[in-house]
């Protein structure tokens, strides 16, 4: 027996997350935008704290190579990766996917940063 079934989706306009009913949508528009500055473009050196744990020193200069977002905070992310109390349930965010190469072993090394976490680099 061939049986067809129709589901129904809502979506948030600000990020286009999938949800099951309205009201899980529109609590999710309801949430406010994270400001993102203008330095924050993918290619454009950036100062943050990295590490390396491979020859455990610490470095600061790495380049955006991706921009994720704006999205609804991850709690995974959040609580792992960024450590910055109050964005989960409130923020529409910014995920920066960094390279940063260590200067000592030149092991390139991915990381996830959040807006408040970076800095430009002014070196000029």
């Amino acid at each position: 027996m061939v049986r067809s079934v129709i589901t129904e989706r809502f979506y948030c306009d600000t990020c286009n997350c999938e949800y099951e009913n309205e009201e899980e949508a529109t609590a999710c528009e309801a949430m406010s935008l994270e400001f993102r500055p203008p330095y924050a473009e993918v290619g454009q050196e950036i100062v943050s704290d990295f590490f390396c744990g491979y020859c455990r020193i610490g470095y600061t200069v790495g380049v955006i190579t991706e921009i994720e977002g704006p999205v609804p905070a991850d709690e995974d992310i959040e609580h792992r990766l960024i450590q910055i109390q109050g964005r989960v349930g409130v923020l529409h965010v910014y995920y920066l996917h960094v390279k940063a190469p260590c200067p000592l072993c030149k092991r390139e090394l991915p990381w996830i940063k959040a807006i408040p976490q970076i800095r430009p680099n002014k070196r000029f």
